[in-house]
C-alpha cells in the first residue's frame, strides 16, 4: 500500500463526508488513484465540484451610514504616514458608531 501524506488523508476524509458516498463508490476509487501521484491536487483535477451560489446580503441603512462616517472620520485618527494613531482605530470606530446612530 502506498504511503499518503496527512494532508491527502484529511482531504480525502473531507471529500467523503462532502459526497456522503459508500465504500465502493467509483468516484472515491478515482480520487485514491489520483491522490497516490505525488504533487497532484486531486481534489480539483479528479472531479471538480460545482460552484456554490450564494446570494449577497443587502447592506442595511445603518451599515451604510457607519461605513461613510468611518471613512470620513478616519483621517482624524491617523498619522501623516497613514498608520493609525494609538487606539486610533478603536476611537474612530466608536465615533463612527455615534454618528451613524443619530
Amino acid at each position: 500500500m502506498a504511503v499518503y501524506g496527512i494532508g491527502l488523508i484529511l482531504d480525502l476524509i473531507e471529500e467523503i463526508s462532502r459526497r456522503q458516498a459508500g465504500p465502493n463508490d467509483p468516484i472515491l476509487r478515482k480520487l485514491l488513484e489520483e491522490g497516490s501521484k505525488e504533487g497532484k491536487d486531486w481534489t480539483k483535477t479528479a472531479f471538480p465540484l460545482p460552484p456554490r451560489f450564494k446570494t449577497k446580503r443587502k447592506a442595511s441603512a445603518y451599515s451604510k451610514r457607519y461605513g461613510k462616517a468611518f471613512k470620513r472620520l478616519a483621517p482624524k485618527y491617523k498619522k501623516k504616514s497613514g498608520a493609525w494613531k494609538k487606539d486610533g482605530f478603536k476611537r474612530c470606530a466608536a465615533a463612527a458608531r455615534r454618528v451613524a446612530k443619530k
